[in-house]
């Protein structure tokens, strides 16, 4: 039987082509994924803050004050998501005069290296959280941020 050149199977030329490319697919392909994980809990974070001032606010209607570290009992049934056993997030509400304000603060380790640098806070006159840099413990000016993607020098 005859046996032509294309019956061999790949060349190892072949297959180094094949693997360089999906090397390069995946350094590309990590940086964005690593971006879009960081973006979705950074989103979560703020979500959940917002859910706090809705809680807040129904709190309020509820006892003509808002929650405070003693009510947390009453308060925390009116969340839509729970504030224990994550170890990304860290919750705190403070009142300054609990029939006037409230302040609800996360603080967030978006990377999962056990240090919260990223911390948001919503007040009762906010209208949306706002990232600060003097929160529960060590907030930093950027946070964790986000790596440069390559897909952005790419384009």
């Amino acid at each position: 039987m005859k046996t032509f050149a294309s019956d061999r199977g790949f060349s190892l030329i072949e297959l180094m082509i094949v693997v360089a490319i999906i090397g390069i697919l995946a350094a590309v392909a990590t940086p964005a994924y690593v971006n879009h994980l960081y973006r979705v809990r950074e989103d979560t974070a703020v979500q959940q803050l917002m859910n706090i001032k809705l809680a807040q606010e129904k709190f309020y209607t509820l006892n003509d004050q808002y929650a405070t570290s003693t009510t947390a009992p009453a308060f925390t049934p009116m969340l839509d998501f729970s504030v224990a056993g994550t170890s990304i997030y860290l919750y705190a509400i403070a009142t300054t005069n609990p029939s006037v304000r409230y302040t609800a603060q996360v603080q967030a380790d978006l990377n999962q290296d056990g240090f919260r640098t990223s911390c948001w806070q919503v007040t009762e006159s906010a209208a949306a959280p706002t990232q600060i840099t003097n929160g529960l413990g060590n907030c930093a000016a950027n946070g964790e941020g986000f790596s440069i993607s390559l897909l952005t020098n790419l384009f």
